[in-house]
């Protein structure tokens, strides 16, 4: 019915809409999760200095978080279409997560994030 080419792509297709669903869910519950429980909006209370500090702090938990969830997904989670029709799920550039990532944590991050660099910033 399919050559072997075809089933080779609709499986490389699906594999990144699982997991890109995975990154995009993985990503919005932990950024949720920061911005419930450690980001802030800019204080103007607080200086200059302390508010660059909980800059850097949510930057940088936001970058440890995307590399352990890169992790957890590409070394942790089974692949399922592994070696159907000659799949290998680590010749799957276009997945590895970064933008999906970005994406969901800019939903629930942008606003205390924003407000830092803004007021920092003055742009």
């Amino acid at each position: 019915m399919f050559s072997n080419n075809s089933m080779l792509r609709l499986i490389k297709a699906s594999y990144i809409f699982i997991l890109g669903n995975i990154y995009l869910f993985l990503g919005a519950i932990i950024s949720h999760g920061m911005t419930v429980h450690i980001a802030k909006d800019y204080d103007p209370q607080k200086t200059k200095f302390r508010n660059l500090l909980q800059l850097i702090l949510e930057a940088g938990l936001i970058m440890v978080s995307v590399y352990l969830i890169r992790v957890t997904v590409k070394h942790r989670l089974p692949h399922p279409f592994n070696g159907w029709y000659g799949f290998n799920p680590d010749r799957v550039k276009e997945m590895n997560g970064g933008v999906i990532l970005a994406f969901a944590f800019l939903i629930y991050m942008k606003d205390p994030l924003s407000s830092k660099i803004k007021a920092l910033y003055h742009v």
